[in-house]
């Protein structure tokens, strides 16, 4: 299990470049598949974030992996 898959609705999540915290508002599954999945594999996610300054944006889980990481 990938810390991905850790992520919930509610989390706080901080920005690798500028240690910038964000919270995670909503998670939704994507219509692509998980890298070398099946057939009936898992879909990707993606995240919508808030950022401190209270804009919102989506993020894929590719992205959350390279530029967030989990505190703790």
């Amino acid at each position: 299990m990938s810390r991905i898959d850790k992520i919930k609705e509610g989390d706080l999540v901080i920005n690798r470049r500028t240690k910038k915290p964000y919270i995670v508002l909503e998670v939704k599954r994507y219509q692509r598949k998980v890298y070398g999945a099946g057939p009936s594999g898992n879909r990707r996610k993606k995240f919508l974030l808030l950022s401190p300054d209270g804009r919102q944006s989506w993020k894929i889980d590719t992205t959350m992996k390279v530029e967030f990481y989990l505190p703790g």
